[in-house]
């Protein structure tokens, strides 16, 4: 059962996108389009939406739309981690060790 449920858990991110207003967009569109699980992490060097229930393909539409990126850009400087991949990777980042500088 707790595998199944992390399998719906997944995360995308870029580097190197600081800009609050288009983050707040970001959420405001989400809710339009009923993606309510997401949540956005953001330092200094990433940006990264995190939610359950979502496929991939939407999450990046979002952050393309809302970060003036471009799919070709996504694939060439993004990723994608699902399940258990993507819970790491969150706790990784949430403690500072997938950081440019270590803490």
């Amino acid at each position: 059962m707790v595998t199944e449920d992390l399998n719906r858990f997944i995360v995308i991110g870029i580097n190197h996108w600081n800009d609050r207003e288009q983050k707040l967009a970001l959420l405001d569109g989400a809710q339009r389009e009923e993606i309510y699980s997401l949540f956005v992490v953001s330092t200094c060097n990433r940006t990264e939406l995190f939610a359950r229930e979502v496929n991939s393909e939407e999450l990046i539409r979002l952050l393309t739309t809302y970060s003036g990126g471009s799919l070709d850009e996504f694939h060439k400087y993004g990723f994608i981690h699902k399940g258990s991949r993507a819970l790491e990777h969150l706790f990784s980042v949430s403690t500072g060790l997938d950081s440019q500088i270590l803490g």
